[in-house]
């Protein structure tokens, strides 16, 4: 699991069903919107997925799993860091006229980073954050 999702803890499978309760107001009385819970968590982690692990996919025992799952996963539109980032901080939060971006985590399969790609990040951070 780790190898495939980005983050994956040991508590990620019951975090992402919590959450898609308390989003969806789950009725665990009644037992409503199972199929809805199910489909929508797998949804969520499947957007945790790095995309290796979806192509790989193709070459393990879910194999017969692979168009489908690949068509949804690179149909969701995961944009780029920079995309991310220049999003995080549309959606900062303003005290004192600071504008204070939420906090994320960044992996990466690569050891270090490059002085291009530090040169790169810095630019993009830049152009996140500056007024437009």
């Amino acid at each position: 699991e780790n190898v495939c999702f980005v983050g994956f803890q040991q508590d990620t499978l019951s975090s992402v069903v919590y959450s898609t309760k308390s989003k969806l107001r789950y009725d665990s009385i009644n037992g409503e919107n199972e199929d809805v819970i199910l489909e929508q968590c797998k949804l969520d982690l499947l957007k945790l997925a790095s995309p290796d692990a979806i192509l790989r996919l193709s070459k393990s025992k879910f194999d017969s799993e692979f168009e489908i799952v690949s068509k949804t996963y690179f149909g969701l539109k995961l944009f780029s860091l920079a995309d991310y980032l220049q999003q995080l901080s549309r959606n900062a939060v303003t005290v004192e006229n600071y504008s204070i971006p939420k906090l994320s985590f960044v992996t990466t399969h690569s050891p270090l980073l490059t002085e291009s790609d530090i040169s790169q990040l810095i630019d993009n951070l830049e152009a996140c954050f500056s007024p437009d």
